[in-house]
């Protein structure tokens, strides 16, 4: 018997049935998800209307201002001199699910009133705010195409993205909040001055920063259409004042007749809504739409701009939010930025179908930020790629040595001075109080719920996050861009070997294999490494505007049958049938074990061959990551005359460690302190000595004699994608450019 396959729809059935899924599934590195759970048959409008009519008293999104240099956290590298000075996080604003609704229909409504059409390309340039948060709902309530961007791209990647887009409408904040550098932002004066013809200084000031609501601002919309030369399609460029947050920051003052004010938007439609049912598209939304670009994250040289649609996105954040338990009464923390896939749905759209709260601790990820709000909120959940959480663990580690200085010294003067209590905790400052109640437990004691995504995650690092934040029900995600974007993922209830060494197992309504990368038509045996591949209903629809890299990744198979199954190529295409999958090739190499829990053992173009040898950095990784005196590491391969290419390691000591030879930076050696940026420690506490030698003998008495690093390099930080990612592209760049004139 011939078993027909559809396309998974969002009210379709399963491809085949669960016995003949197995059947599929017991020796080829094949699997399809559950369907216990329905996809949702909605737009994202309709369903968030739904989830304000059941929680809109509730807090929806969370947002704080960076911290500052007129409110600074506690500098917990600066071991000799503690600040004293006041500790006063900026206040959290926040938007309940109603005053969510009420404020982008009337986003809606205004750009609506500006020329913006269903389909038409929004960019936003913002870092996480209620701004962004708003901006979202309204865009999808009109039905057009939300492209977020990267606020860190220069003037010229603006354009770029724009031109490739063809963009209708730019929202921009006047300045950019640039990661691990809180109160530390970048003027956008000069990217706008490139887009905006005539745009220009003027002499009226403005001293006090609007409501999200536009409460307090005395604006106008303003803002003609313009006629840029740089970007033709261009017609409208809104501006967020983000400038008050930013003291050190020089914005000027221009002309509102050249730009829209974000406020301005807002007193235009004052008057009172109730619901989103005022909202009327120029044409009727359909969950097949494209809603969403997303430009991938850039590990490689050349981003690609996804198009992922409502049914795409509001099911995977639903069906992540299920296996990951989230529940309405659950506050999450999410660092991630709103402009890529893991804040925006992994975190934004995720909490939203719960009704959860999601909360954003700072613009740009600061893991100070971070770390307080965690402890303020008492929020049960947190988010982070694994640079993020590394960062974090790393601060920690400074917290408790800095308590124990401060208890020390005041130890040391009670002993001395019976009558003097003045390092007592009583009086200490405020930001020493802070690190006191930081170290003062395991922190945070309230904490159970989080993601870890975004990129491969060690083993090792989810071991510490597991034992040392407490996070009881940590899970990873993987996926990418091009699927909406999660695919695997590790459940609360999986044994701690599975949550820790692997991806976990296929999403609801979604099938993956593992095919041989120089034949994607041939699925390989369970235990055997390939290229992963996805199929379902969270396959984008394209790449927007690229036909060619479209087709360099789709596969597409007219029908499917586990009976068409041949010993040589597993499961494969029915000719018979009357339907078509279309598979996502990702690129990564995996492997798939007995029980379907996947192991990603890194990219394929990452891949070192040394003499013939295959070598997957992740292993090698994993082994150095168990050293307790290094904070990240990154391999790759360089070229080698002898073996073809030999392996590198890149290695961030942690902050109390000297290295042997001296750190690695843009002007080359910069002396011998560990630690990434903010690493301030005095010699006298640098008593820990890393060697090169003592890397290569960790690993040698680890792992085969060839995964031995040839070359090891001392750095304060990695080039990184927006998102947190490693460019591993880059890191090779830089390791061929020193090896060419230094074999050291």
């Amino acid at each position: 018997m011939r078993i027909p396959t559809g396309a998974l729809r969002p009210w379709g059935r399963p491809w085949f049935s669960g016995s003949q899924r197995r059947a599929a599934s017991s020796k080829w590195s094949y699997d399809e998800g559950s369907t216990e759970i329905p996809l949702l048959p909605h737009t994202i409008p309709e369903h968030f209307a739904e989830i304000v009519s059941k929680y809109g008293d509730k807090p929806a999104v969370s947002a704080r201002a960076p911290y500052s240099t007129l409110n600074p956290l506690p500098n917990f590298t600066a071991y000799d001199t503690i600040s004293t000075s006041t500790f006063a996080p900026p206040p959290l604003e926040t938007l309940t699910y109603s005053d969510l609704d009420r404020l982008s229909s009337r986003l809606a409504i205004a750009l609506r009133g500006l020329g913006i059409e269903k389909g038409d390309r929004v960019a936003v340039s913002l870092g996480n705010c209620l701004e962004f948060a708003a901006l979202t709902y309204a865009v999808f309530k009109i039905g057009a195409v939300l492209a977020p961007l990267n606020p860190a791209f220069t003037g010229e990647q603006v354009q770029a993205a724009l031109n490739h887009l063809e963009a209708k409408m730019l929202v921009m904040g006047k300045i950019t909040d640039l990661a691990y550098k809180p109160g530390r932002g970048r003027s956008n004066f000069s990217i706008l001055e490139g887009l905006v013809p005539g745009l220009a200084p003027s002499t009226a000031s403005n001293t006090k920063r609007p409501g999200v609501d536009g409460t307090g601002d005395e604006s106008t919309v303003g803002g003609k259409e313009i006629q840029s030369a740089a970007v033709p399609s261009l017609k409208r460029v809104v501006l967020v004042d983000n400038s008050l947050n930013h003291p050190e920051s020089l914005f000027p003052n221009i002309s509102p007749s050249s730009l829209t004010p974000y406020h301005g938007l807002l007193r235009e439609t004052s008057s009172p809504l109730d619901s989103s049912t005022h909202i009327v598209p120029s044409s009727p939304l359909l969950p097949d739409d494209v809603i969403n670009i997303q430009f991938t994250s850039g590990t490689t040289a050349h981003p690609k701009a996804a198009q992922l649609t409502h049914t795409g996105i509001l099911n995977n954040g639903h069906l992540i939010a299920s296996r990951m338990g989230l529940v309405p009464a659950d506050r999450i923390i999410v660092p991630p930025p709103l402009f890529h896939c893991f804040g925006c749905i992994l975190g934004y759209m995720a909490t939203a179908t719960m009704g959860a709260s999601i909360i954003f601790p700072s613009p740009a990820f600061d893991p100070r930020a971070t770390l307080t709000t965690l402890r303020e909120t008492q929020g049960e959940g947190c988010y982070g790629v694994g640079t993020m959480m590394v960062a974090m663990l790393e601060l920690l580690s400074d917290a408790e040595a800095l308590s124990s200085k401060i208890k020390s010294t005041s130890s040391s003067l009670s002993s001395s001075s019976s009558s003097s209590n003045a390092s007592s905790p009583a009086n200490l400052s405020p930001a020493e109080q802070e690190v006191l109640a930081w170290s003062a437990h395991p922190f945070p004691a309230h904490l159970s719920k989080g993601i870890v995504a975004g990129s491969l995650v060690q083993q090792a690092l989810m071991e510490k996050l597991l034992s040392r934040l407490g996070f009881r029900h940590l899970v990873i995600c993987y996926g990418m861009t091009e699927t909406s974007p999660v695919s695997i993922m590790t459940s609360p209830s999986d044994p701690t070997g599975k949550r820790t060494g692997t991806v976990g197992k296929v999403m609801p309504h979604t099938a993956i294999r593992i095919v041989d990368p120089n034949d994607r038509t041939r699925v390989l045996p369970r235990g055997e490494p390939g290229e992963l591949a996805t199929a379902g209903y969270c396959v984008m629809k394209g790449y927007f505007g690229d036909e060619e890299q479209t087709k360099e990744a789709f596969l597409r198979e007219e029908g499917w049958s586990p009976e068409a199954a041949s010993p040589e190529k597993g499961p494969g295409p029915d000719r018979g049938a009357h339907a078509s999958r279309t598979w996502m090739h990702t690129g990564d190499e995996a492997v798939m074990d007995p029980q379907g829990y996947v192991r990603i053992t890194g990219r394929i173009k990452d891949l070192i061959i040394r003499g013939g040898e295959n070598i997957h950095p992740v292993e090698i990784e994993n082994c150095l990551f168990t050293h307790p005196k290094i904070m990240e590491v990154s391999v790759v391969g360089v070229k080698d005359d002898k073996l073809g290419e030999a392996v590198v390691a890149f290695v961030i000591p942690h902050h109390s460690v000297t290295v042997e030879g001296g750190m690695l930076g843009e002007g080359g050696v910069e002396g011998g302190r560990g630690g990434g940026a903010g690493s301030g420690k005095g010699e006298e506490e640098l008593e820990v000595y890393l060697t090169k030698d003592g890397i290569r003998e960790w690993v040698r008495s680890r792992l085969s004699g060839h995964l031995v690093p040839k070359y090891v390099f001392w750095v304060k930080e990695y080039p990184k994608t927006s998102s947190g990612k490693i460019q591993k592209f880059k890191l090779r760049k830089m390791a061929d450019r020193i090896l060419h004139g230094d074999k050291g």
